[in-house]
């Protein structure tokens, strides 16, 4: 009928969360009854779908919320918005949010798959706008590779000092590979801050997560997907002295997984 038409559309959204809240459906006759079954069962449906199709949105929300859990703001509503006004964009350099404390200049994560020039992207960075950005290098307790520098590429510390390090908390993120351990210290990303400059991390896609939940709240880092350049990628393998064959499987894993990375929408900023 027109009347249980114009019921449904005036309060579609809560009739479909009676029945979930246990609020009573007596105060509706049978016909009512079912159409709003049907209806619930129709948004539920398109909900999900919603959600399945944009699977960003999730992420927005579970960033979202970490940022409130860490701050504890007593103003969500304030926050809220100064939260989202974040988001306008601007390039990486003075993006204070009045307030809350955020960095002046959120860092920015360059993520992607090994051999993606993540590192020299960086270094690029700084050499041409050295008053705006800095660089965060990892630490390691492997020794340097050849044409590695110290305190370029990584920089270096015995296992005895990386464990004590790692023991008193001096890390943001620790990753180990095989049996080498790499770790971003606090106190070096603060020191880039306390400079005026923007940090740039070269961030390993195994460590995204890591890193965003760690750097979540004071921080705010953007993250930023760096697409390998093949012919780049191969120069620098032959360069190692590896084989034809070994330099093809090599390029072809790496955007194999660069092309799975890029898949996952909504977490990053810029690709």
């Amino acid at each position: 009928s027109d009347v249980l038409a114009r019921r449904l559309r005036a309060s579609s959204i809560s009739l479909m969360a009676c029945g979930r809240a246990g609020r009573s459906m007596e105060g509706f006759n049978l016909e009512e009854q079912a159409a709003i079954r049907d209806r619930s069962g129709e948004l539920s449906d398109q909900y999900r779908k919603y959600l399945a199709d944009h699977p960003e949105l999730t992420q927005i929300m579970h960033d979202f919320l970490v940022n409130v859990l860490v701050n504890k703001p007593e103003d969500c509503f304030q926050f809220c918005n100064e939260y989202f006004e974040s988001f306008k964009g601007g390039d990486g350099s003075g993006d204070a949010v009045d307030g809350w404390g955020y960095a002046r200049a959120r860092p920015l994560l360059l993520v992607g798959p090994p051999e993606s020039g993540k590192r020299g992207l960086a270094r690029d960075m700084v050499k041409a706008h050295i008053d705006k950005f800095g660089v965060l290098v990892a630490f390691t307790d492997r020794e340097l590779k050849e044409k590695e520098k110290e305190g370029v590429d990584f920089q270096t510390m015995d296992r005895g000092s990386f464990s004590i390090a790692a023991g008193a908390d001096e890390f943001i993120v620790e990753q180990e590979i095989g049996e080498s351990h790499y770790g971003w210290k606090h106190s070096n990303l603060e020191s880039i801050f306390e400079t005026g400059r923007c940090a740039l991390i070269p961030c390993p896609y195994s460590c995204f997560s890591s890193f965003r939940t760690a750097l979540a709240g004071k921080f705010m880092p953007r993250c930023v997907l760096i697409k390998p350049e093949v012919e780049a990628l191969k120069r620098r393998q032959q360069e190692k002295g590896l084989s034809n064959e070994e330099i093809e499987k090599r390029a072809n894993e790496t955007m194999n997984m660069y092309a799975e990375i890029e898949k996952k929408v909504g977490l990053f900023e810029k690709v």
